[in-house]
């Protein structure tokens, strides 16, 4: 699937499921894929020169219409290629956003980002808030292109996750790690694990 106009896949909270498995996102100037809904799986997908990123998930609830709450999201087995330069910005966006634009009332509790393979990221693979019970295990981020290693120097952390409780960050594999990156994550909040 090439993507010439923004979001590929935008399921909204009328949906009560969302699964999309074996399928491949790229060539949009947008996101991939666009999740507004609990219970979201997204598993063994390739994802590449996705404008605003490959993957975001988001309440688009107000607080008067019901919970803005978002549970139970797995992202695994997946591959993420380098994202290509925002088709508005022209800057390079965060791989996978997790509520980060969002309210700040919005919840997001069980998210597994777990066996994925990150090759060549141009910037930050997470950015991420107030989420509770986080995982990011058994990943790969692999540098293997010194073009892109040459040319997106300017990030320092892979990950950056706003206030949240009970992040796991463990079992990673960093392949080629250039030199400008200096720290795995940067987190706020409390009760974290974090291991390369």
């Amino acid at each position: 699937v090439t993507v010439k106009h923004f979001d590929f896949v935008c399921p909204k909270y009328e949906n009560s499921q969302f699964t999309v498995k074996n399928s491949r996102f790229y060539d949009s100037v947008a996101h991939g894929i666009l999740s507004k809904i609990s219970n979201t799986t997204i598993e063994n997908c390739y994802f590449g020169r996705n404008s605003e990123g490959a993957v975001k998930i988001e309440s688009n609830r107000y607080w008067f219409e019901g919970s803005t709450d978002i549970t139970n999201v797995k992202i695994k087995n997946n591959t993420f290629e380098s994202n290509s330069k925002n088709y508005f910005s022209n800057e390079e966006e965060i791989i996978i956003n997790i509520n980060f634009s969002n309210t700040d009332y919005t919840h997001i509790k069980g998210v597994e980002i777990t066996g994925n393979k990150f090759i060549n990221p141009n910037s930050s693979i997470l950015l991420a808030k107030n989420m509770e019970d986080f995982k990011f295990n058994n990943n790969t981020v692999e540098w293997n292109d010194n073009r892109i290693v040459k040319k997106y120097n300017d990030f320092d952390t892979l990950m950056e996750i706003g206030v949240s409780k009970n992040v796991d960050i463990s079992g990673n594999e960093l392949v080629n790690k250039p030199d400008y990156i200096t720290n795995i994550a940067d987190i706020a909040g409390s009760a974290h694990n974090v291991t390369e």
